[in-house]
């Protein structure tokens, strides 16, 4: 019977909630005088230990298993310990528009209405259906130096990117993907690379509904 063992990279023993294994069992049944297989489902949670990286105890199955982590919820602080401004950002109208947000939280920073983006999230201004302006955008944005914002622009028939990455303090950011007009709409979204939340100030950028 083939064993599987999973190994985590990425991921300390705090980061996850429960782990579970789906695996398959096989068994043979007799109808009607004929042997006939059957393959039961069942839902296991194996140990975890630490060596060098995570790894699981060994499940044993017959046709595949199939591998769940729950992440633990951690709580958010902020700002964290590497931010340190200097600059004061001008602020930004605030954007009302904002269509779907995914571990995201509004939030109020030194005064400024906007979001902050845990890693792995993102923020979404319009959409297919309810297109905005995607001729530039405009926010501020303060994170701890190596995480980054990356902002994608999804244009009809064309997709841009841009990476910003921040350094402790405010950085202003200007984008300009189009001209005279173009829609589309964007994502604003934090890497799962990302070390900590980054605080998005409030978002400009010209609405057509």
């Amino acid at each position: 019977m083939p064993k599987s063992r999973l190994k985590i990279e990425g991921l300390q023993l705090s980061d996850i909630d429960s782990l579970q294994a789906t695996k398959t069992e096989l068994s043979i049944g007799i109808v009607n005088g004929v042997k006939v297989p059957s393959f039961v489902q069942e839902v296991v949670s194996p140990s975890l230990r630490v060596a060098s990286s995570l790894q699981t105890d060994e499940v044993e199955y017959d046709t595949y298993v199939k591998w769940v982590i729950t992440k633990a919820v951690q709580p958010v602080t902020w700002p964290p310990w590497c931010v340190n401004p200097t600059i004061t950002p001008f602020p930004y109208t605030p954007s009302e528009n904002v269509s779907s947000t995914y571990n995201v939280e509004p939030y109020t920073y030194n005064g400024l209405d906007g979001y902050l983006v845990m890693p792995g999230g993102y923020i979404q201004i319009g959409s297919q259906d309810l297109p905005v302006y995607t001729d530039e955008i405009n926010m501020w944005a303060i994170g701890c130096s190596g995480d980054k914002i990356v902002i994608e622009c999804n244009m009809i028939g064309h997709v841009s990117t841009k990476e910003n990455y921040m350094n402790g303090d405010w950085i202003k950011i200007e984008r300009r993907f189009g001209f005279g007009g173009t829609t589309g709409w964007f994502v604003i979204s934090a890497p799962s690379s990302n070390q900590y939340a980054i605080f998005v100030g409030s978002i400009w950028t010209s609405y057509i509904y």
